[in-house]
């Protein structure tokens, strides 16, 4: 029985481990990474509401074919409100766009909805099928669901961070009193693992504000338009200036937001700055026209929480959006996930356990002598 609980205990780990990494990939790349969540019934009764999905990425190049089961993501349709959709191929071909349904849907997409054929780059994943069979997890995906309905919301961090330091409270306040130090390990993942947590949530929340916004114009002989461009082709020494975003703080507590692009013919209105509750700023951008050819850059707008003062992330994120977000996001949890090395008795009993899994892994290596 002991083995057994070892092995359920491993597994259900790894399942979230791997949830958590499906996560933060999702949130790092904007598109659903290994797992996606049913957020209708439109492919009843294969998917129900609340299923979490397995997806496989895809890159541009890669086929896909008439029955396949496909995420993608429309623009400028009645589709694209919807965000990423994930329905069956039921014609057309990647020359002419594709026709998408879902197996619940009485018609295709594209006449109920008036959307248009999907092109291939805009497919992002499709479901692997073992015959008629997928892997999916049925009601997990009613968690994300939830979080994704009240993450806008300004209680929901620090509730969170509440619930965490009552339970720790609790669990250690019922450790001293009963004298127990059986639990001391357990209760040393329980921080590491409540400050990893906070840490993911600031994380996911500050990405969730952010904004990339990828620039295309040309400089040329002539002025002109360029499609999807706000900019187009303007001419060699003109200035033009554009509106860029209108950042809003509707966050319990000020946000700092940093605004950087690497392409030395754009200036923007504002570096950096911060936002209190409820505060609007509009952000606009120059273009001076001084160099010919193609330019394509993007403009990073980061929204960060205070824990460092405004003119030191915008100087990180000069060098990297990701570098500021995994400081800003690791600061909160730092004092818990170090909290087991810093108390005496927490660090003997951690540092006892460490070595003791380093012993048995080393053992199970077949390079072992």
């Amino acid at each position: 029985m002991r083995i057994l609980s070892r092995i359920g205990n491993f597994f259900f780990y790894l399942f979230i481990v791997i949830i958590l990494i499906a996560g933060l990939g999702s949130a790092l790349h904007n598109t659903p990474f290994l797992f996606s969540v049913i957020r209708s019934n439109s492919m009843y009764p294969l998917f129900s509401r609340g299923d979490l999905v397995f997806v496989r990425s895809l890159s541009v190049a890669a086929p896909v074919k008439i029955g396949d089961i496909v995420l993608f993501k429309t623009e400028d349709d009645s589709l694209a409100r919807k965000g990423w959709v994930l329905h069956r191929i039921v014609a057309g071909d990647a020359e002419n766009g594709f026709i998408t349904q879902g197996d619940a849907n009485e018609t295709p997409d594209q006449l109920g909805e008036r959307a248009h054929a999907i092109k291939r780059e805009w497919i992002a994943a499709k479901v692997p099928t073992w015959g008629t069979h997928v892997f999916k997890c049925p009601l997990l995906g009613h968690l994300p669901l939830w979080v994704e309905k009240y993450r806008r919301s300004p209680y929901l961090l620090p509730c969170f961070a509440f619930l965490l330091t009552i339970i720790l409270a609790s669990t250690e306040w019922q450790n001293e009193r009963s004298g127990k130090k059986k639990d001391k390990l357990d209760l040393s993942l329980l921080y590491i693992g409540s400050g990893f947590v906070i840490s993911l949530l600031l994380l996911a929340s500050m990405l969730a504000a952010s904004q990339k916004i990828n620039l295309e114009y040309e400089v040329a002989d002539q002025r002109g338009a360029l499609q999807g461009s706000m900019i187009g082709i303007l001419k060699e020494g003109d200035t033009t200036e554009r509106f860029l975003a209108e950042l809003k703080n509707k966050s319990f507590c000020p946000f700092i937001a940093a605004v950087t692009c690497p392409d030395p013919q754009i200036t923007l209105n504002v570096d950096f700055l911060t936002l209190k509750q409820n505060q609007k700023k509009e952000l606009s951008f120059k273009v001076t026209a001084l160099q010919t050819g193609t330019h394509q850059f993007p403009i990073w707008i980061g929204m960060y929480y205070p824990f460092l003062p405004p003119h030191i992330l915008y100087q990180l994120q000069t060098k990297s959006i990701w570098l500021v977000l995994g400081i800003v996001s690791i600061l909160p949890g730092l004092p818990l996930i170090l909290y087991p090395f810093l108390d005496f008795k927490l660090r003997r009993k951690t540092k006892k356990e460490i070595r003791r899994l380093y012993r048995r892994i080393k053992r199970a290596l077949p390079l072992h002598n």
